[in-house]
């Protein structure tokens, strides 16, 4: 389940419930909205079945599945507004702070940079010879 979560690729609820394992859907589904706050809840709710099931560490890890799709929908919601794109990265920090009060611009462009070094984001340059952060965030 978990490798499949990295992947994008959610179980269907249906056979969740039909395994027993209908206290994961709650995560899954916070780890697909890219909500932080409740994946993290829904993680250590669970956590005597994740231990149990071998799967609580890897959960752990699932963090920047987490802030990918927080980023897409992000994107997404900008691209319906503006019918833009592109953005500058410091206009999705007002976001992520709402997952995590505590992240700053620093913590945002290091996210950012391990999301476009794993390759699970796209970032384009917005004038030649400007490296990242001073780039444009692109959506899929």
């Amino acid at each position: 389940i978990t490798t499949n979560l990295h992947l994008g690729i959610y179980p269907n609820r249906i056979m969740l419930m039909a395994n027993n394992l209908d206290y994961l859907i709650p995560i899954i589904e916070a780890v697909h909205a890219g909500n932080l706050k409740e994946a993290n809840h829904y993680i250590e709710e669970s956590r005597k079945h994740l231990v149990q099931l071998g799967i609580y560490i890897p959960l752990l890890k699932i963090h920047l599945t987490i802030w990918k799709n927080l980023l897409r929908r992000v994107c997404k919601s900008i691209h319906e507004k503006t019918n833009e794109f592109k953005m500058a990265y410091k206009e999705l920090l007002p976001a992520f702070k709402i997952q995590n009060p505590h992240i700053e611009e620093e913590d945002l462009v290091c996210i950012l940079n391990t999301l476009r070094t794993k390759k699970m984001v796209i970032l384009s340059i917005r004038k030649k010879g400007i490296a990242f952060p001073n780039s444009w965030i692109k959506a899929f």
